[in-house]
């Protein structure tokens, strides 16, 4: 469990939060975690189980009905919202956005925009490897026939 939040009485609710931003669930992980929401709860009150991913989980997930379980939520979904965050201390805020900007620019929040660039060059990877080859069969003719001209044999003979 990363984080636990509660609230005091006389509405009692306690929310674990698993933080995953660049590995799957372990062994039976959300059940333990599920198992301890119960205890932290104790008798009374509500409570949840979120986690917070990069990607999503392949494995290991919790079903939708599983008591208590609210659910997985990608990184990049929560960009826009953590871009608006209000935050009074302009220091801390000025420190915040840096953090923001490093962890998307990284891809520590997953996929949040789509380079079409790098889209565009893909779909033309069949080309250049055609001029890729047709390059390199140029350069090893090329280097072939000057290193045939240049052999100890063909030198002694001039």
């Amino acid at each position: 469990m990363d984080l636990i939040f509660e609230t005091a009485d006389p509405d009692p609710f306690v929310l674990v939060v698993e933080n995953k931003p660049y590995s799957g669930y372990g062994k039976a992980q959300l059940s333990r975690y599920q198992a301890g929401l119960r205890v932290v709860r104790g008798h009374g009150g509500r409570g949840g189980l979120l986690a917070m991913t990069r990607d999503v989980p392949t494995a290991g997930e919790l079903r939708a009905d599983d008591e208590g379980w609210l659910g997985s939520i990608r990184w990049a979904r929560l960009l826009p919202r953590l871009r608006t965050l209000p935050i009074a201390d302009a220091g801390v805020a000025k420190q915040w956005r840096l953090l923001r900007d490093v962890l998307d620019e990284q891809g520590d929040l997953g996929m949040t925009r789509i380079d079409a660039d790098a889209v565009r060059a893909w779909s033309r990877y069949f080309e250049g490897r055609q001029q890729l080859e047709w390059l390199l069969e140029q350069i090893f003719t090329e280097v072939s026939s000057t290193r045939a001209m240049c052999s100890p044999t063909r030198i002694a003979l001039r």
